[in-house]
């Protein structure tokens, strides 16, 4: 799952993209991978370069496309959260599955409002017995619903392993010069960045149903 956060550029996060490559990969919208509206070809990926596959830390990434999805409105970068966050609900949305033990239910875009329950200097945590992101909803994105329109507040990124207790996502804000935006209203489109050059092996497609 990503986020359009300027016309061309989508935030997600860096385990998602992390050993794949953009040759042959796609951008798609629409209410589930079977209703598809758009799809618009990738360019570049780009993984924190600092994320840690076995801490977590700093995992968030982005990806350029070809062009502007028609139709499509960008979402900015909520400019900041502290302490007073705690409490707040926010709106996370994904298209992961629905089960978390089967792990069914997955391609299916769905959205949940959960209270944030903990704020750290680079990631914030949520959820509930009932409620939660699971397998397919990571690099999605937790949105604060402002009186001038949703900013983006957070990347999903891991969770308990049955999805029933917790989640923790990448705090957006702290990640704003890496993705190249200004916090607030979405940015202009960024130049993207050159197509990689071709690998002499193949290289798998890009995974689907992630940890978060």
């Amino acid at each position: 799952t990503g986020t359009l956060i300027t016309p061309t550029r989508v935030l997600t996060a860096a385990h998602c993209v992390v050993g794949s490559s953009p040759r042959g990969m796609t951008f798609i919208t629409g209410p589930s991978n079977r209703q598809v509206q758009t799809r618009t070809p990738v360019v570049s990926l780009r993984p924190h370069p600092s994320y840690s596959p076995r801490s977590n830390a700093n995992d968030i990434a982005y990806v350029d496309l070809a062009s502007a999805p028609p139709s499509v409105e960008p979402i900015g970068i909520l400019p900041a959260m502290d302490q007073s966050f705690v409490g707040v609900d926010l709106l996370h949305i994904g298209y992961g599955v629905s089960d978390g033990f089967r792990r069914t239910g997955g391609g299916t875009k769905r959205a949940v409002r959960m209270p944030t329950t903990q704020i750290g200097a680079t990631q914030f945590a949520y959820g509930d017995s009932t409620r939660n992101t699971c397998f397919g909803d990571s690099g999605g994105p937790a949105v604060f619903e402002s009186a001038n329109g949703p900013l983006v507040a957070g990347v999903t990124s891991y969770g308990d392993a049955r999805c029933t207790s917790f989640g923790v996502n990448v705090r957006a804000d702290v990640y704003a010069d890496f993705l190249g935006v200004a916090v607030g209203t979405p940015a202009p489109a960024p130049t993207p960045e050159p197509t990689p050059t071709p690998e002499p092996e193949p290289v798998a497609a890009l995974r689907i149903l992630v940890t978060g």
